[in-house]
């Protein structure tokens, strides 16, 4: 699989503020609290912009059109800056961009405290690239192709690397939403050869399963949805995409086959832990609902996995049926 890094000081610098707004249930609560503590406590104009910012955030959300990414973050994370600025300025109304605009400058001396920091720690990088061409990962990542299919020939997958605030306990995340065949990987203080190495590899493999069944199997997706009638079953194409995703890696089928020792572990304590909370509202709802579902789907995901099977409508329906099943 060809992977191309690319380290951008404005992907980080929408991505620092944009978490920082908390405008999604994925923002990540553990950054914003490091950042703060490292940089200060928030003003009350910058608490003011942010405020702004998320409202203007969650309006565009991560919506496509015409299959590709149309939201800010979409062209902030993978565009030069006048490049971006320029995409922006024809997605959103004038309000919108001076609000867009505004939350950087307020936050620009904040931030770059924190990219200071983050030009003199490269290393994580390279030490992310070298585990990558460990041969576990190098297979994990065939079998991938295997089960999902790979891009057009030649096509590389994009990964933009944005820098976490979380230390050398801690594991990598990461996202899909940022355009075709590109994901974003955000990298903690990892050290080679620990679980949270492996598992920060298997976590950019989930975003590239994303980022391939987006292409391949989305359309086929929504319209068994609308056979199903499941509209009252909320975001059920996140939850099946997601569920679909996490059968495999990072702790599904094909992470079991890359890290046994570490991973079995993990995903035998996370199942515990979905059946005995059973939450029924918010992100903790559909985190659960994706555990319980992608566990369901583990003999059928070694089944396709063991038999380099690409997936298709019958793993869609399995999945749907398993999601339906838990939401009433």
């Amino acid at each position: 699989m060809n992977l191309k890094f690319r380290v951008s000081k404005l992907a980080n610098f929408f991505f620092f503020i944009s978490n920082l707004s908390e405008w999604h249930f994925s923002c990540r609560k553990a950054y914003n609290e490091a950042w703060l503590r490292a940089t200060g406590s928030l003003t009350v104009r910058e608490k003011a912009i942010l405020r702004q910012l998320s409202t203007v955030l969650q309006k565009y959300g991560f919506i496509t059109k015409g299959g590709k990414a149309a939201h800010p973050g979409a062209f902030y994370l993978t565009l030069p800056e006048r490049r971006a600025q320029s995409a922006v300025q024809k997605l959103v109304t004038k309000e919108e961009y001076k609000i867009l605009e505004a939350s950087f400058s307020t936050l620009k001396n904040r931030f770059e405290k924190w990219w200071h920091v983050c030009i003199s720690d490269m290393d994580r990088i390279r030490m992310f690239k070298e585990a990558l061409r460990e041969r576990g990962a190098l297979e994990l990542f065939r079998n991938v192709e295997n089960v999902l299919g790979k891009p057009p020939s030649g096509a590389a997958i994009t990964v933009i690397a944005l820098f976490s605030p979380l230390g050398v306990t801690e594991t990598a995340a990461g996202g899909a939403n940022a355009g075709s065949y590109t994901v974003t990987i955000e990298l903690p203080r990892i050290r080679p050869g620990t679980w949270q190495c492996k598992y920060s590899v298997g976590i950019l493999a989930h975003e590239i399963c994303h980022a391939l069944l987006n292409k391949s199997m989305l359309r086929t997706l929504m319209c068994i949805i609308r056979t199903f009638r499941a509209t009252s079953h909320g975001n059920l194409v996140s939850l099946v995409m997601e569920a679909v995703v996490s059968s495999f890696v990072p702790v599904g089928y094909l992470g079991q086959r890359y890290a046994p020792r570490h991973f079995g572990e993990i995903a035998f304590s996370r199942i515990h832990r979905a059946y005995q909370l059973s939450p029924t509202k918010g992100y903790d709802a559909f985190r659960t609902s994706v555990i319980i579902a992608s566990w369901k789907l583990y003999p059928l995901a070694a089944e396709y996995g063991m038999r380099k099977k690409k997936l298709d409508r019958r793993f869609l329906l399995e999945a749907i049926r398993e999601i339906t099943k838990q939401r009433g």
